[in-house]
């Protein structure tokens, strides 16, 4: 039997629904998440809000609003010069920014902004072994991902640079670029970006989970978790404030550090 990829079984493990063994097109995949919909009886205007989003989850301005108003909104900031860290510069085709623009003009008036993820860069690739996760015996590989971004002449946001760098298999770092507009959806330009994009996603979600969900809206929150239950009575005012915000954060976060930060966890790489 051929092994199902990660999404496909996670789809399996939160829905209970067995997926194909991989997915053909994405108009398959697409169609998957509508059935899904159908079979948990969800709402009209949530099968509504997936319908939008499966009609434009490739598209560079859906890409965009996802990073301003998903997961880390706050991590995207305006730049005037290039990150020291990076040993190359982009190339930029002249069909990314427009016949005439430059991206050393564009930083000088203030209109380039990157979200980057070089805090990943500590982390190891870990070759460790997954299964939990995946459903099967998977290495888990960090790519580090850095996307630039262009505020044009017509106030409309949109990546123009994507680059990528394994720099734990000591590869050169990449840089990958939005097709022309007349590229076909299933064209190799199309899919390479659509790839990098993929990415970046990525990237940027390991760090919302380690950063942002784990260590500030757990780890943190334990610490006033544990204050409270030694320092204040129960009939305690603030107690009484606290405790419906607090109550189980504590054998959460024991689970949690089991998962992700002993030393077969997530976080161990």
């Amino acid at each position: 039997m051929m092994k199902r990829t990660v999404i496909e079984n996670k789809i399996s493990v939160i829905f209970g629904k067995d997926t194909p063994e991989h997915f053909k097109s994405f108009k398959e995949f697409e169609q998957t998440f509508l059935e899904l919909a159908e079979d948990h009886e969800y709402d009209g205007a949530m099968v509504f809000e997936v319908q939008q989003i499966i009609a434009c989850w490739k598209e560079d301005e859906e890409f965009t609003r996802q990073e301003l108003c998903g997961i880390n909104p706050a991590r995207i900031r305006k730049i005037t010069s290039l990150p020291e860290t990076w040993d190359m510069r982009p190339e930029m085709p002249g069909h990314v920014m427009g016949e005439g623009v430059t991206l050393e003009a564009e930083l000088e008036a203030g209109r380039i902004y990157i979200i980057d993820t070089d805090m990943l860069e500590v982390v190891g690739d870990g070759g460790m072994l997954m299964p939990i996760l995946t459903g099967f015996s998977l290495p888990m590989i960090i790519c580090l991902a850095d996307c630039i971004f262009y505020h044009d002449r017509n106030g409309v946001l949109r990546p123009v640079a994507i680059r990528l760098e394994y720099k734990n298999g000591g590869a050169a770092p990449t840089f990958w670029f939005p097709p022309v507009r007349s590229a076909e959806e299933g064209s190799p330009e199309y899919l390479a970006w659509l790839l990098a994009k993929m990415y970046f996603r990525s990237a940027n979600m390991q760090i919302h989970a380690i950063l942002t969900h784990f260590v500030r809206a757990h780890a943190v929150v334990e610490t006033f978790a544990i204050s409270m239950y030694r320092c204040l009575p129960r009939q305690h005012p603030l107690h009484k404030l606290f405790v419906p915000h607090l109550a189980g954060i504590i054998p959460i976060n024991v689970q949690g550090r089991q998962f992700l930060t002993k030393s077969t966890g997530v976080m161990a790489a």
